[in-house]
């Protein structure tokens, strides 16, 4: 069961409308946020960096206690840990609404490929995770 008080605050993020939507990277700078991302943002237990030096990648690792998450599309441990997920990158259903398989879509799949938004995905997390 994910831990209820970072859901509320991940769940709060994702609402608020302060972060800007992103595709295929947790944070690219001046670009957004990956819904994942929002969560790294909200837990706490890191920073932002870039990168690399690219100016054309813009995407910025999160790192915890120095070290960087290696995936730029999922969780780090220490967030999926702290935030009680069994996934770096946690399946949801959806319904027929959105999609004719409405199962089995990563949470990084709905912001990236199905073009959910971020109240759509809180929407989703509030039910189902």
């Amino acid at each position: 069961m994910m831990n209820a008080d970072l859901k509320r605050k991940w769940l709060d993020a994702l609402r608020s409308g302060k972060y800007q939507q992103a595709k295929a990277a947790l944070h690219r700078q001046g670009d957004g946020f990956c819904c994942l991302g929002v969560l790294c943002d909200v837990s706490g237990l890191g920073k932002w960096e870039p990168v690399s030096t690219d100016t054309k990648l813009r995407a910025r690792a999160y790192r915890i206690d120095g070290e960087p998450c290696i995936e730029t599309c999922i969780l780090p441990t220490a967030v999926r840990r702290a935030a009680g997920l069994d996934s770096c990158n946690p399946s949801v259903s959806v319904g027929p609404k959105y999609n004719e398989k409405a199962s089995g879509f990563s949470l990084a799949s709905l912001n990236d490929s199905l073009g959910f938004t971020f109240e759509q995905i809180a929407d989703v997390i509030e039910a189902q995770l």
